[in-house]
């Protein structure tokens, strides 16, 4: 009863921050400290349905979610890992693609049950299930894979988030435009290593920056050549020095410390997170809000991956204030990292303005997903910033 009463009391004073357009489904993740439990409140823009909900409490503490969390995205990257040797001893079979598929779609269904108690589940199969196409995350909490919840009712199941919804996070206390121009865009790709691997990612990344130029004909481009840290300081250091800045390569993530996180450059140097502070956020000045994609693809086995990417999201989300940020939440292969941008990109270059960025970030996982069946790499993108947000060409 004192619970229900709190809960009443918790909804009638709660005045959340807001972008100015609601996706369908707005989800807005906060941490009780007395419960020691995620807590939710929702608000949903449906015609027939609009009303606010909670607030809903997870049925798990927040401590448990360190091991829960991870856990399930080194499972994804088992997955990933086990795909790609299939791959490359020619042993990819209709049987061992359904065997991954199912692997994730059960490490999906224990996330929604992990993540949400009774009456969330209740309200989302009952109403929101079949109601809603967009759902926008309004957190500070970068640790959650919303993309890879895929919810379940005794033998039903339905569509990863990823999958099922235009899904896309917002930051608090923040406000980020609706409106990307592009005008100078910035191609980062350093070398991997003197091996024959090298002479497959330069391919890899040849072709992706080749389709970004055909997707932008009319804008213009810089690639960063040799990409040294000294080349990325003077970069970043520059007043309005670009638009958009996509990274293909690897990120070596540090768990205990995301700041030191690091991006891999040429010649074996990195650059940390807590390293792009002061002076090297020149680039965001007067006002300039860049678009960040971090295509960072992972060999199986390297340990570099995106998985977390909350030093980054610091830097370019929080500090830059950029106007997007596309990141991945574990490993992904170099085929699909080069396929998902071209996706994404000929989806908003290809629309006359029309498309917005969360709806090109699921047609492309879509794409993807169709593209190379049993690779989890689909799953792992996502999306911080405006859903509703456009690409304007100048």
């Amino acid at each position: 009863m004192a619970r229900n009463r709190r809960r009443k009391e918790e909804q009638a004073v709660f005045v959340p921050r807001q972008p100015e357009e609601r996706a369908d489904l707005v989800i807005f993740v906060d941490r009780d400290t007395r419960e020691s439990k995620y807590k939710y409140h929702l608000i949903c823009d449906h015609p027939n349905l609009a009303r606010a909900y909670g607030p809903c409490l997870s049925p798990k503490n927040l401590n448990d979610y360190i091991e829960i969390l991870g856990n399930r995205i080194e499972r994804v990257n088992q997955i990933y890992s086990k795909y790609d040797q299939f791959q490359k001893n020619g042993s990819l079979s209709p049987q061992s693609i359904s065997e991954l598929q199912r692997d994730l779609e059960i490490i999906g269904i224990e996330l929604y049950r992990n993540l949400f108690d009774d009456e969330f589940k209740a309200l989302y199969w009952d109403i929101l299930k079949d109601n809603v196409k967009s759902v926008l995350i309004h957190s500070e909490d970068l640790r959650i894979p919303w993309e890879l919840v895929r919810p379940s009712k005794d033998e039903a199941e339905d569509l990863f988030w990823g999958e099922k919804f235009e899904l896309a996070r917002y930051p608090k206390n923040l406000r980020m435009p609706r409106t990307i121009h592009v005008r100078k865009i910035v191609l980062i790709s350093p070398p991997l290593s003197q091996d024959s691997s090298e002479v497959f990612h330069r391919s890899s990344a040849q072709e992706e920056f080749d389709l970004i130029r055909q997707a932008f004909s009319n804008v213009d481009f810089e690639e960063v050549n040799p990409p040294n840290k000294q080349a990325i300081e003077q970069l970043f250091q520059q007043s309005n020095s670009f638009s958009n800045l996509h990274y293909f390569g690897h990120c070596r993530f540090v768990q205990l410390d995301p700041d030191a996180s690091c991006l891999i450059l040429a010649n074996g140097e990195t650059l940390m997170a807590r390293e792009v502070v002061g002076r090297l956020l020149g680039f965001a000045s007067n006002g300039n809000q860049a678009f960040i994609f971090m295509n960072a693809c992972a060999s199986a086995g390297d340990n570099f991956n995106f998985s977390g990417v909350n030093g980054w999201i610091r830097v370019f989300v929080y500090d830059a204030k950029c106007s997007g940020f596309i990141g991945t939440c574990w490993e992904v292969s170099h085929f699909a990292a080069c396929k998902f941008s071209a996706f994404f990109y000929n989806s908003v270059t290809n629309s006359s303005g029309l498309m917005t960025v969360a709806r090109a970030l699921k047609d492309a996982r879509l794409d993807l997903r169709d593209l190379y069946p049993g690779d989890p790499s689909w799953l792992s993108y996502t999306i911080y910033g405006e859903p509703f947000a456009k690409f304007v060409l100048q």
